[in-house]
């Protein structure tokens, strides 16, 4: 919202905002160096932005969302999507994709750990379930409906799998076939809190954001290539920041410099930009040359 206000970068905002209430408290943390407070999970508010490219060759509108991360979290864990969401997932033509690979541990596999006996066995156990409830059958059920139930006791995804079925479930409601690769809706993976992210030796991560994605979630990398057309799916790297912030202690030097030029985007390429307004400029020009 401050790039957009500062009229410095490819997307510039166009008078007022509708309605800037969901969003002041977090600029009033920030302007103080301090971390932003978390959404409430049941919380979904809009506010309206009218907004145009840096040589006007278009004008646009953005309905910006403020919710609680929890929505999105509970369409794997419960495996079902409310009914607003599934209004908001088929009118949508493209989606911008978080993930936060630092809170994302690293799977293991035969070289990182050998498999124990009681490992083995815990392992068949969870296979005897999934057989058991594949006989049940399971499937994504389109509902609000809260007694609806959980993935089966012992039946535990891993994070990467978790973020695999969350598109495939995004997919499935948005009535998308999978017989061929697909063009729509477009898709940017962000892989955000950059500033966090480093490679097996300490050092920073300057890599391409695609090629961090394939280390670090290899599945995930995989289904995205084969899913979507070359081009029409993207990987780029965001720190919003540039920093961790604390919640009781401000940061003298990030409200020095001013949160407006704070954090930064990595492209394709691995280069950087601090045009935060990236992500939805490229998501905007992908759904603009669909055809």
């Amino acid at each position: 919202l401050r790039r957009l206000q500062g009229k410095k970068h490819r997307l510039r905002i166009v008078g007022a905002p509708s309605d800037l209430t969901p969003f002041q408290e977090v600029l009033d943390r920030l302007a103080q160096g301090r971390s932003a407070p978390h959404t409430p999970t049941p919380f979904y508010r809009e506010s309206i932005w009218n907004v145009s490219s840096e040589d006007q060759s278009y004008d646009s509108q953005l309905v910006w969302p403020d919710y609680g991360g929890e929505q999105v979290e509970d369409t794997v864990k419960r495996r079902q999507v409310s009914e607003p969401w599934v209004k908001r997932i088929r009118e949508s033509t493209g989606w911008l994709f978080f993930v936060r690979l630092h809170m994302i541990s690293k799977p293991e596999d035969i070289l990182d750990r050998p498999r124990g006996l009681d490992r083995m066995q815990s392992e068949n156990a969870s296979e005897q379930i999934e057989e058991t409830s594949g006989q049940e059958g399971t499937g994504l059920v389109e509902t609000s409906d809260p007694a609806a139930s959980a993935l089966p006791t012992g039946l535990n995804l891993s994070t990467q799998a978790g973020l695999v079925e969350l598109l495939q479930a995004l997919l499935f409601v948005k009535q998308v076939g999978s017989n061929v690769q697909l063009r729509r809706p477009s898709l940017i993976v962000v892989l955000s809190c950059w500033d966090e992210i480093a490679n097996t030796n300490g050092k920073k991560a300057a890599e391409e954001p695609a090629a961090v994605l394939k280390n670090r979630l290899p599945l995930l990398s995989q289904f995205i290539e084969s899913t979507w057309q070359q081009g029409r799916a993207d990987v780029i790297g965001l720190s919003a920041l540039g920093k961790a912030l604390n919640d009781e202690v401000s940061d003298e030097a990030f409200m020095d410099n001013g949160p407006e030029r704070q954090g930064w985007c990595v492209l394709k390429d691995g280069k950087r930009s601090g045009d935060l307004t990236l992500p939805v400029t490229m998501l905007m020009e992908k759904a603009r040359n669909e055809g």
